[in-house]
């Protein structure tokens, strides 16, 4: 054979091994999609608990068994705040989300900070809610202004950020406490500078205030 012959012949070798590596390369990939570890952990606990947690591609180098203790408390306490905000929801009340004042009722607007719901004494939540609300003679709530949902860190383990997406209300006792429900994502950074998102959280928060 020529140069020319030989210098074809290489070519199309080196389009076959291309070929072959991009093959199994797509291979690999599609593998490693349908078998991610952390994904399969959220999807176990979702299933044992009853939730629905969203999950996001971990990011970095996230420890396995820490991942694992993370996302089987939180979807534990998902189910606990479900069950409390389903049991709540059985008595609440009639009560409009916003209230026009008449020349005689006065509103005061505040502020007020709290902790969201846990089922545990011995563990408190590590989700607190600042909300913005007006209020009137009785005690009584009327329409929310502003909802902030942030997370309290701890200074050792996981750094957590909660992202809120939506939040909705409730009224009972006549209107003198207010629940506030709300949606978001849940970041976790490790220390293994390993970034995972869980969305779909669910936090729950209950007012009470004085005029």
């Amino acid at each position: 054979k020529n140069i020319f012959e030989e210098g074809i012949c290489m070519k199309k070798l080196i389009g076959v091994i291309l070929i072959v590596v991009l093959c199994f390369g797509s291979v690999g990939v599609s593998y490693a999609a349908e078998n991610d570890p952390y994904k399969e952990i959220v999807e176990k606990y979702n299933e044992e608990y009853g939730v629905d947690l969203g999950y996001v591609p971990v990011q970095g180098e996230f420890d396995l068994a820490l991942y694992d203790e993370v996302i089987r408390d939180l979807a534990k306490n998902q189910r606990d705040t479900l069950s409390y905000i389903a049991a709540r929801r059985q008595k609440a009340e009639f009560f409009p989300s916003r209230i026009v004042p008449n020349s005689v009722i006065i509103g005061r607007q505040k502020t007020k900070t709290v902790t969201a719901y846990s089922a545990s004494s011995q563990s408190p939540s590590l989700y607190e809610c600042e909300a913005t609300y007006i209020m009137f003679e009785g005690n009584v709530f009327g329409n929310v202004i502003s909802v902030d949902a942030i997370t309290k860190n701890n200074l050792i383990g996981p750094i957590y950020s909660y992202q809120q997406r939506s939040y909705t209300t409730n009224y009972y006792d006549a209107g003198r406490t207010l629940d506030i429900t709300v949606v978001g994502s849940l970041t976790i950074y490790s220390e293994y500078i390993g970034v995972g998102t869980v969305d779909n959280v669910i936090t729950a928060y209950s007012y009470t205030d004085t005029y």
